[in-house]
């Protein structure tokens, strides 16, 4: 298969001997097939399957119908030169490492319904700047959006309840992100090596914030803790250069945070409250 070229059509059905046969993109089908540059994947295919055009690294543009329902994990890994992809309204699904490392990726399309997106799905696809996740999202897996360089705004949906560890880690120009009402955890380096982040505003839904949450984020110059966070891990802020205060509306340091919380002795006020600050 490694020597195929130029675009690729992919029908729905081949005939063999009088007798009509369903066409399935199966586990590995175009893996590597470097010299692909177009693909168009005939209505009534149902799925791709895993690693289907894994390093397919000339693959600029893919039509993918709308009866395709499942589409499976790595299975355009690889593929540098991808710019935009449209993801059919009937996938629920964004597979792990499905679109990772696709550094020229610039516009994806994710339709209401999906309601997950998979570990390292976006890992390292540079060329994105914004991307809109729709509300139907609940889960976003670990390292999703790491070292998206180009990433500059995203809003988070208010299903998401956690956010895992290294989500953003390395989105070097994030600029601004939007945490739903409702998320209750933060987990390590989730927002590590955030170099442009300037402000983040963290609910009082949030529970936990673990360790090196926001390591790196030089921009970073002030930050509120709501008293509904009961666990602080060790070094959430660490190296964070530009950060002068942080406001924590508890009272004092609540007995669940590590002694370590603010290893950089950043100064912190206590009691802060949010309503006073606004009158």
């Amino acid at each position: 298969m490694q020597g195929i070229s130029g675009e690729v059509v992919i029908p729905s059905a081949i005939e063999h001997g009088g007798v009509k046969y369903a066409v399935a993109i199966g586990k590995n089908a175009f893996k590597d097939c470097r010299s692909i540059e177009s693909v168009v994947i005939s209505d009534g295919i149902t799925s791709i399957g895993a690693y289907a055009f894994f390093g397919c690294a000339d693959l600029v543009s893919v039509t993918i119908p709308e009866s395709v329902s499942s589409i499976g994990a790595s299975a355009f890994c690889g593929c540098f030169s991808l710019k935009s992809i449209t993801i059919p309204k009937n996938v629920k699904e964004i597979s792990n490492d499905m679109l990772m490392s696709c550094e020229g990726l610039e516009s994806i399309v994710i339709p209401d319904g999906v309601t997950r997106i998979g570990e390292r799905a976006f890992f390292c696809c540079s060329g994105l700047t914004s991307i809109t996740i729709p509300d139907s999202v609940t889960s976003i897996g670990f390292n999703a959006f790491g070292d998206c360089d180009g990433l500059e705004s995203i809003v988070i949906p208010c299903g998401v309840k956690n956010i895992e560890d290294n989500t953003f880690s390395g989105c070097e120009n994030l600029k601004s992100i939007i945490l739903p009402d409702g998320l209750e955890n933060i987990s390590a380096y989730a927002f590590s090596n955030c170099y442009s982040l300037e402000s983040i505003v963290i609910p009082d839904s949030v529970t936990q914030i673990w360790g090196f949450a926001f390591l790196n984020c030089y921009s970073l110059k002030s930050i509120v803790i709501p008293d509904s966070v009961t666990f602080m891990d060790f070094r959430v802020f660490s190296n964070c250069d530009s950060l002068t205060v942080i406001y924590c509306e508890a009272e004092e340091r609540p007995s669940g945070w590590s002694d370590d919380w603010n290893y950089e002795d950043v100064a912190v006020i206590w009691g802060y409250k949010p309503e006073e600050a606004a009158d």
